[in-house]
């Protein structure tokens, strides 16, 4: 599909033509289009497309071009039953070359990725750094449990709560007691 912009004609790829064409899952293209790191156009017939430009400044060169398939350019026949016909030198050296610069996209694409990710990791220690600085210090001295009661002040709490607890049992135990004493 072709769309203008400022009088240049611009293939359209739609998501699944623009992974297969870029040799990647159709989720990382809709991750980037939700990230923002792609583009999306909408074709005429009103579904989601990508525009070649926006896959190539997102992604780079694809890695093998869409007419060229390396099953059938090996010669193999995939409906065929392990039917396997391949000239060993002609597919070697093609082969070797198609494997070196598919490599070379890819190792461009985690060199990217990888500084991305440094990026972001950067980022996000900058907003630790100015959260951290934003929250009080802690105390300096952080207040002591209080200490038990010492001396003194402990024998006449232990008379109080032993006097509670006679007149409780005194009170519980009132009519054993006065049956005692009448007898």
């Amino acid at each position: 599909m072709q769309a203008t912009d400022a009088g240049v004609a611009m293939a359209i790829l739609s998501i699944s033509e623009a992974a297969r064409t870029w040799r990647m899952g159709r989720t990382t293209i809709q991750r980037a289009i939700r990230e923002g790191k792609l583009s999306a156009a909408i074709q005429p017939n009103g579904s989601k497309g990508i525009d070649t430009s926006e896959m190539v400044r997102a992604f780079g060169e694809p890695c093998i071009d869409a007419g060229n398939d390396p099953v059938r350019d090996a010669g193999i026949n995939p409906g065929g039953a392990n039917q396997i016909h391949v000239d060993t030198e002609d597919v070697s050296q093609l082969d070797t070359a198609k494997t070196v610069a598919a490599l070379q996209v890819q190792i461009d694409l985690l060199k990217t990725q990888l500084n991305d990710a440094h990026d972001r990791e950067l980022w996000f220690r900058r907003q630790l750094d100015d959260v951290q600085r934003l929250l009080p210090a802690p105390a300096a001295n952080p207040p002591s449990p209080r200490p038990a009661p010492v001396g003194k002040v402990r024998a006449w709490i232990l008379l109080a709560a032993l006097a509670a607890a006679l007149a409780f049992a005194g009170w519980h135990f009132r009519a054993v007691i006065v049956s005692a004493l009448a007898s």
